[in-house]
């Protein structure tokens, strides 16, 4: 067999059972996988590469030698360009990565001035402030609870000395109507959270924050927070 032609179909191999572990743990061994991975909304500025690959290994092994000699003989260049891609399935970004960071971002505790965390919110087009206590996230701040709270109390206005706390009931996690936050841990891909706020668009309800702790639950201490902004802003 031809040296080029022998690592290329290495080198497929290897590419199936990075993307494989990498993407789509679940399937079987004997389930094709390239085909999934061309597909896969996180892989589609490789989709093109991917299938270039698939054609060549699918022309080489499925097609009859002509006096014992393939057809066709991968380059040096292919070779590379196959390479690349196991480095780049093999190495999946981090949400972490894209993540706003705990040390960057703006948090609050249930003492502070409601009046003064509006304001600054305003100032700089916070739409979510994650509430925090000994660094772990007990309750997010945003408009929908200004708006939740106004509409049960039947008034328009906030009391100078009204603090976060005093809106217990519309800072909670859990138990939003419009809304919702998730949870997850410090090396979950980025794809799995892209297709998280993807999903929660069909849904009543939106996803608002995805939360990146050190257990991926919400005991664990907050690490970073991605927002539908930090998406598109990644994106351009």
């Amino acid at each position: 067999m031809n040296e080029n032609i022998e690592k290329f179909l290495d080198y497929y191999k290897e590419l199936e059972i990075i993307g494989r572990k990498n993407y789509f743990p679940e399937l079987p061994e004997n389930e094709s996988i390239i085909g999934k991975l061309i597909r896969h909304e996180a892989l589609q500025n490789l989709s093109e590469d991917l299938n270039y690959c698939r054609l060549v290994r699918n022309f080489i092994t499925h097609n009859p030698k002509v006096d014992n000699n393939y057809l066709i003989e991968p380059s040096n260049e292919m070779l590379k360009l196959i390479k690349n891609l196991i480095k780049l399935i093999d190495n999946p970004p981090l949400a972490i990565d894209s993540a706003i960071s705990k040390e960057n971002m703006f948090f609050i505790n249930k003492r502070e001035n409601i009046i003064d965390v509006m304001q600054k919110m305003n100032e700089y087009a916070y739409t979510h402030v994650p509430i925090l206590e000994n660094d772990i996230v007990v309750g997010v701040f945003s408009d929908h609870a200004i708006c939740s709270y106004m509409r049960d109390q039947k008034f328009f206005s906030i009391k100078k000395d009204t603090t976060i706390g005093d809106l217990e009931k519309y800072i909670l996690l859990d138990d939003r109507k419009n809304e919702y936050f998730y949870f997850v841990s410090e090396n979950t891909k980025l794809y799995y959270v892209e297709n998280l706020f993807y999903k929660s668009y069909k849904n009543h309800k939106i996803l608002a924050v995805v939360f990146i702790t050190e257990n991926g639950k919400k005991s664990g201490k907050l690490k970073g927070m991605i927002t539908p902004w930090e998406l598109l802003s990644d994106d351009n």
